[in-house]
């Protein structure tokens, strides 16, 4: 459960909607529960990795911050991170998100939009309260609208590219494209909020955001490995191959062999049925196991190598993050 639970919950006038509430005495508190509470409890009571509200810890003390990071901030990154994995279960039809089913298939698509729409406004409500120096809160503030817009460009291009239908040549740009504006984005705006946090100069916060950005990357790297693997089980997790989406398997596949060996792989998805998905994992697996790690590797150790001038103190913590995550759902 993460700290966000913990402390909302608990807590309910911790969010704004509570004004709500006192401003409309008369309606029944129940369906403030069923409307709110209960799919907001939901998704957040599901184990994550906070990986995005350490890194925000790291950064800040990277960055020369003293002390402890608000507990506000890890609620503001955890909040937005959430909202955009219920978005994403929508639109990818997912049945499953960390052992636990999805928010939609419990609630209904209206009201799982609705609850992850009201989460990303919420992170914004609270963004507003962290303890940011005044100097760098509408720098932060519009960066996050930025990130948020520009994930929804990723999903965009996500929803709309088909591996079948593309060319081999645009598989490799687009998917880094979208890597970066939807994973790499939000990793890359709490690195940057770490160092805005521990009042690093604008120099330093651009590096901080590059250094997130490629973890971010990493991350989706990893996470395609992770569910491609699972495919390959007779009932195991599909979304990608089912939605014929362009991922970085595919990517490391169009750049390692030819036109023709490249199309024969690709075949095996078209017309492909729903108990032959894990056929066509494997095959695309193998095609793939020996280089992922390679490619996993080099961006994070390129992040590393290219903040190395910003770090001011606990450089250690940032190595050891970065051995995490290399091993990170693989």
């Amino acid at each position: 459960m993460s700290s966000l639970n913990k402390t909302a919950l608990a807590n309910p006038g911790y969010f704004n909607f509570a004004n709500s509430q006192k401003r409309s005495p008369r309606v029944p508190g129940r369906l403030w529960r069923q409307g709110i509470l209960e799919p907001l409890d939901h998704v957040l009571a599901a184990d994550g990795k906070r990986l995005r509200a350490d890194l925000v810890e790291i950064t800040f003390r990277a960055a020369g911050g003293l002390g402890s990071v608000p507990l506000e901030v890890i609620d503001f990154v955890e909040l937005m991170h959430a909202g955009s994995l219920v978005i994403d279960d929508i639109e990818d039809r997912s049945t499953e998100r960390r052992g636990q089913p999805t928010l939609h298939t419990l609630v209904g698509t209206p009201l799982a939009i609705n609850t992850g729409n009201w989460m990303y406004f919420s992170a914004l409500e609270k963004l507003l309260d962290l303890p940011v120096r005044q100097k760098h809160l509408l720098g932060t503030y519009s960066e996050t609208l930025a990130t948020i817009r520009r994930a929804h460009e990723g999903q965009a291009l996500d929803l709309a590219a088909d591996v079948t239908e593309m060319n081999r040549d645009e598989i490799y740009p687009t998917i880094r494209a979208i890597s970066k504006l939807k994973t790499g984005g939000i990793v890359a705006l709490a690195s940057k909020l770490g160092a805005a946090l521990a009042d690093a100069d604008e120099r330093s916060q651009k590096a901080f955001h590059a250094f997130g950005m490629q973890l971010g990357t990493s991350l989706q790297m990893q996470n395609d490995i992770a569910e491609l693997k699972d495919a390959t089980k007779l009932n195991g997790r599909s979304d990608d191959l089912r939605n014929h989406r362009i991922t970085w398997p595919w990517a490391w596949l169009s750049q390692r062999v030819t036109e023709k060996e490249f199309n024969e792989v690709r075949r095996l998805l078209q017309g492909c049925s729903s108990d032959e998905f894990h056929l066509v994992a494997r095959e695309l697996l193998a095609s793939v196991s020996q280089v992922f790690s390679q490619y996993v590797s080099g961006e994070i150790d390129s992040a590393i190598a290219n903040i190395r001038g910003s770090v001011k103190s606990h450089s250690e913590e940032l190595i050891e993050l970065t051995e995490r995550l290399k091993q990170y759902h693989v």
